[in-house]
């Protein structure tokens, strides 16, 4: 239970949280300063009115003039948690290894004079919360209760390349970490919001300047062999553009009976390049239908597919 903080205390019917601030001066026109911090109990509309009664020595003959009478009204709105508008629930987002991607989060505020703390869980390893870069003043201001403005991070991930496969589900939180005195007990203070981000598999974008020799390292084999799986690269001898894709290996979908360590001496790898460009696979949790990324070596491959 609570008391509205306007109408009902002393003073001329002034509460607590109502302060008016008098000043003497000669001005004209003469202006007086009214601040009011209202609270939960007064939501809605209150209506405020003042008047201004002239006062001097008598012998001046203005001695308790009066003006008139003027009213504002005062719409308060609820103060409720911040909501997040961005993105889905449970939405999944997909990122190329090498290439810098961002999820936008974007937290509606009903109270644009607070501020707003972030915090994260689940993050994959290189992947950070960054100001967003949204135009958020473009969004749409109105929420379900009223007007509000908006506040904004983005996650920000360039996956690595030996993170192709990783999925991760991330939760973002946003908080007003101001405490009032007006809140309910118990009544939240934060938003949260949870989706999936995941790192295609055998799929690289290449960097700035970086030739198909370096990304062949990077993956135990040859240039060669990408040249081969990325028909699209016509002169491999030139620096590619940044962000191109390149295929780096080749999709395999295990069927019943494989192993890693089977599907390692078909294709001429080892368990551990395996492991390396699919950074979710554990070795004894393979099932058939998975889908692995596999970077062949044609040299030690056993003839035939022959694994026994």
């Amino acid at each position: 239970l609570c008391a509205p903080s306007i109408g009902g205390g002393g003073g001329g019917g002034w509460g607590g949280g109502v302060h008016l601030h008098f000043r003497k001066g000669t001005a004209n026109p003469f202006t007086q300063r009214v601040t009011w911090r209202p609270c939960r109990c007064d939501v809605g509309r209150t209506f405020v009115c003042a008047s201004a009664r002239a006062g001097g020595p008598d012998g001046l003959g203005f001695g308790g003039a009066g003006g008139n009478t003027t009213c504002v009204a005062v719409d308060v709105l609820p103060d409720i948690a911040p909501v997040v508008r961005q993105p889905a629930v449970n939405a999944t987002f997909e990122f190329y290894m090498g290439r810098e991607a961002r999820v936008p989060v974007v937290a509606a505020l009903h109270n644009p004079g607070k501020n707003l703390t972030w915090g994260s869980e689940g993050l994959p390893a290189g992947a950070h919360l960054a100001h967003t870069h949204l135009d958020l003043a473009a969004i749409d201001t109105s929420c379900a209760s009223g007007p509000c403005s908006h506040r904004g991070r983005d996650l920000v991930w360039v996956a690595a390349y030996n993170q192709g496969g990783l999925s991760a589900r991330v939760c973002v939180q946003a908080e007003t970490p101001e405490v009032t005195g007006c809140e309910r007990d118990g009544e939240p203070r934060y938003a949260e919001v949870c989706f999936t981000v995941r790192a295609l598999r055998c799929v690289y974008a290449l960097a700035r300047e970086q030739h198909l020799q370096e990304v062949a390292s990077l993956y135990h084999t040859d240039w060669l062999s990408i040249y081969a799986m990325n028909p699209s690269v016509t002169a491999p001898d030139r620096v590619q553009y940044a962000g191109q894709l390149l295929n780096v290996g080749h999709l395999y979908s295990v069927v019943p009976g494989d192993t890693l360590s089977r599907i390692s001496t078909r294709f001429g790898t080892t368990v551990e390049h395996l492991l390396m460009v699919n950074a979710d696979v554990q070795p004894d949790t393979l099932f058939a239908g998975d889908e692995l990324c596999v970077v062949p070596d044609t040299c030690k491959a056993a003839i035939g597919g022959n694994t026994a």
